[in-house]
C-alpha cells in the first residue's frame, strides 16, 4: 500500500544542513532540487526578498504522523442529544435480529484471517459463539450478579481464545451499526475477564459513545490509567499523547509573538507526566510508535528534551526494526549525517531509505532517487548512477505531490538529459515542455514558498514553449 508522506516528512523537509551537495540536470547552471531536508540551494532561493525557510522544531503535536492507527482519547465525535447513557431499549430488539454473517466479515475472510494467524477460530465456530451471545443477549442486559455472563463465557473459553473472542467483539462493533451493541458487550466481557486490549478497546468505543451508548470521557480516562498502572504498552503511549497534546494546546493557539508568553502556558507538571510516560512506552514496554516519537525528540529536540544523537538513534532504530516508516527515514538521516553512529555511512543510509520508500514514503523515495542521479558526482558515493532509477523514484514521490521531486522532474524534462561520457545512450531525456509545466503546475498550485517557486518555473517553462 502506498501512503501519502507524512506531516513529520514535510516538518523535517525544512531542516538545514544536509551534506549531500546540490546536483545538475545538465552542466548548465540549472541545479536540482538537493535530497534530504536542505532547500537553501535552488538555482535561486524561494522569494529571496522574504523569509527564508526555517528549520522548525518539531511540533508539540508530535504524534501526528505516526499513528493514525491508533485510537485517540481526545478525538470527541459528540453524541446528540438523545443519546443515553445505557444502551436503548430498542436495542435487544434490534440484536436478536441479526444473524452473524450481519454483524461479522464474510466468511472468507473470517477464513483468510484464520489461515493467516490473526484469529485461531474457525469461521464457521466464530458465527456460532455470535449465534450464542445473541441468544442469551436480554438475558446479559438485566444480568445484575453476572451469572449469566459467567456461564456464557465459560462455555464460549472452551471454543476459543479470550483473544479471538476480543477480536471477534471488535470486528463486530466495526463492521456494522447494528453490530455495535454486540460487539461494546462482547469487548465489556473480555475486559472483564482481564484481557487488557479488550479494556482499551473498550473504554476508546466508551470515550467517543456510539448511537445507544453516550461517550463517557471520565471513565474511558480512568480505565486508560489503570491500563497505564498495569503497563499497557499502547495505553501508556496513548495517554502520554494526550497529556503532552492537552499540555502544550494553550501554548499552540496562543499568538506565536511572544515566545515567553507561549513558554509559560504550558502545563509544565502535566507536560513533565507526558513526556515519562512516553519514555516508559518506549524503553520499557518497546512500543514502536513510541520509539520513534522519543528518537525524533532526541534527534532534534523539543519540549525540553535535549538533543542527544546517541539516544536519538537507538530509539529509531527499534523502530525502524519493528517497522515505522518515518523511523526509517530518520535512521537514513542520521547514518547520513553520522548523528548517533560510529561514522557517517551513506550505503546504511540508503539502505534505510530503501526500506522507507519501499514503504510508500515520498521523502524517501525522492532521497533514492537523488542518490542514484548524483552517484558519479561523488568518488565516495555507494551507488552507481543509473538515471533509470533516478527518474523512476522521482515519479513514484511526484505522485504523492512532494513538491522536491515535481520541480526536478520539472526542471529535467525543461532542460532535458545528455548522457556523459560513458553513460548508456537510452539515458537521454529529450526536451518536453508540456511534461514539464505539467510538473510545475502541479507545484504551483501549492500554498507559500512553493507555489511562489512552482509558478516561477511554470512561467519560465512557457516563455519557452512560446519561445519556440
Amino acid at each position: 500500500m502506498v501512503f501519502a508522506h507524512t506531516l513529520l516528512a514535510r516538518r523535517l523537509l525544512v531542516r538545514p544542513n544536509s551534506v549531500t551537495a546540490a546536483f545538475r540536470v545538465t552542466a548548465s547552471s540549472h541545479e536540482l532540487v538537493p535530497s534530504l531536508v536542505h532547500l537553501r540551494r535552488f538555482s535561486r532561493s524561494p522569494n529571496s526578498n522574504s523569509q527564508k525557510p526555517a528549520a522548525h522544531a518539531p511540533s508539540t503535536d508530535i504524534f501526528a504522523s505516526v499513528h493514525s492507527t491508533i485510537p485517540q482519547f481526545d478525538e470527541i465525535q459528540i453524541p446528540d442529544e438523545s443519546s443515553t447513557d445505557n444502551l436503548s431499549e430498542s436495542a435487544p430488539t434490534s440484536v436478536l435480529s441479526l444473524t452473524p454473517s450481519n454483524v461479522l466479515p464474510p466468511f472468507e475472510v473470517l477464513d483468510h484471517m484464520q489461515k493467516t494467524n490473526r484469529i485461531q477460530i474457525s469461521p464457521k465456530d466464530a458465527y456460532f459463539v455470535l449465534s450464542m451471545i445473541q441468544y442469551t443477549w436480554k438475558a446479559l442486559l438485566e444480568d445484575q450478579t453476572k451469572s449469566a455472563e459467567r456461564g456464557l463465557i465459560d462455555r464460549i473459553l472452551k471454543m476459543c481464545t479470550i483473544k479471538d473472542l476480543t477480536e471477534l467483539g471488535t470486528m463486530a462493533f466495526e463492521h456494522s451499526a447494528p453490530g455495535k451493541p454486540l460487539g461494546f458487550k462482547i469487548l465489556e466481557m473480555c475486559k472483564n475477564e482481564g484481557n487488557l486490549d479488550a479494556e482499551f478497546k473498550y473504554a476508546h468505543i466508551l470515550s467517543q459513545g456510539f448511537e445507544g451508548q453516550k461517550r463517557n470521557q471520565t471513565g474511558a480516562i480512568d480505565i486508560l490509567e489503570s491500563l497505564v498502572a498495569k503497563k499497557h504498552p499502547i495505553s501508556t503511549y496513548v495517554l502520554a499523547v494526550r497529556q503532552i497534546k492537552f499540555a502544550t494546546s494553550a501554548a499552540e493557539t496562543a499568538n506565536k509573538t511572544d515566545a515567553q508568553t507561549d513558554k509559560q502556558m504550558v502545563d509544565v507538571p502535566l507536560l513533565t507526566k507526558g513526556l515519562r510516560n512516553l519514555h516508559t512506552s518506549a524503553s520499557e514496554l518497546n512500543f514502536p510508535q513510541a520509539q520513534m516519537q522519543m528518537g525524533h525528540l532526541y534527534l532534534y529536540g523539543g519540549l525540553g528534551v535535549p538533543k542527544d544523537a546517541g539516544k536519538a538513534y537507538g530509539f529509531l532504530e527499534k523502530a525502524g526494526n519493528h517497522g515505522i516508516t518515518e523511523a526509517m527515514f530518520l535512521c537514513g538521516v542520521c547514518c547520513e549525517k553520522g548523528l548517533g553512529v560510529e561514522a557517517a555511512d551513506m550505503a546504511k543510509a540508503g539502505e534505510w531509505w530503501q526500506k522507507a520508500a519501499n514503504k510508500g514514503l515520498a521523502i524517501a523515495q525522492h532521497n533514492l532517487a537523488s542518490l542514484y542521479f548524483a552517484a558519479s558526482e561523488s568518488p565516495t558515493s555507494p551507488y552507481q548512477k543509473s538515471m533509470p532509477l533516478a527518474i523512476e523514484y522521482f515519479e513514484m514521490a511526484a505522485m504523492q505531490g512532494l513538491p522536491l521531486s515535481l520541480i526536478n522532474l520539472a526542471k529535467l524534462y525543461k532542460e532535458g538529459y545528455t548522457p556523459l561520457k560513458g553513460e548508456p545512450r537510452s539515458w537521454a531525456i529529450a526536451v518536453d515542455l508540456k511534461k514539464a509545466e505539467g510538473y510545475a503546475e502541479r507545484v504551483s498550485e501549492l500554498e507559500g514558498e512553493w507555489g511562489e517557486l512552482g509558478k516561477e518555473l511554470l512561467e519560465q517553462i512557457k516563455k519557452e514553449g512560446m519561445g519556440n
